[in-house]
C-alpha cells in the first residue's frame, strides 16, 4: 500500500498467463477460477482473436457462471490502448496528490510546533 492507500486489485491475464511456455500457461489456466471466484466485475479488451484463443473463451464462460453479464465489459482494443495510457497518468496522479497532501499536513504540523516554540520563547 503507497502511503496507507489501498486501490483495487487487478488480475491482467495478458501479464498474469505465460503466453509462451505452454505448461506455465495451462498451470496458471487451471488456476484461472480462484481470480475470477475472487473478482467482481471482468473487462474484456475485445480484439478480433479474442473469441479464437479457447482460454479467453473458458475464462469468460467461466466468470458468467458466477456473476451476471451486467458485470462484464467489453471494451475494443482501440479503446483499450486509452485505456492502458490514462491508467497510469491516473495512478501517478493520485500519488501525485496524495504526496502533496501528506507534505501540507507535514509543513501544518511543523508550522504549529514552531509557533508553540516561540509562543513558549517569547514568554520567557
Amino acid at each position: 500500500a503507497l502511503c496507507g492507500y489501498f486501490g483495487p486489485y487487478v488480475f491482467l491475464d495478458k501479464v498474469c498467463i505465460h503466453q509462451t511456455n505452454k505448461q506455465m500457461q495451462r498451470d496458471a489456466i487451471d488456476r484461472l477460477g480462484a481470480f475470477l471466484r475472487a473478482s467482481d466485475r471482468m473487462i474484456v479488451f475485445y480484439s478480433s482473436d479474442y473469441l479464437r484463443r479457447l482460454w479467453t473463451i473458458y475464462e469468460i464462460a467461466n466468470f458468467l457462471t458466477l456473476r451476471r453479464m451486467e458485470c462484464v465489459e467489453v471494451i475494443p482494443v482501440v479503446f483499450s490502448r486509452v485505456v492502458a495510457i490514462m491508467m497510469p497518468l491516473c495512478y501517478a496522479y493520485n500519488i501525485v496528490t496524495l504526496s502533496t497532501m501528506m507534505a501540507h499536513e507535514y509543513i501544518g504540523k511543523s508550522l504549529q510546533l514552531s509557533a508553540r516554540y516561540l509562543t513558549v520563547g517569547a514568554g520567557a
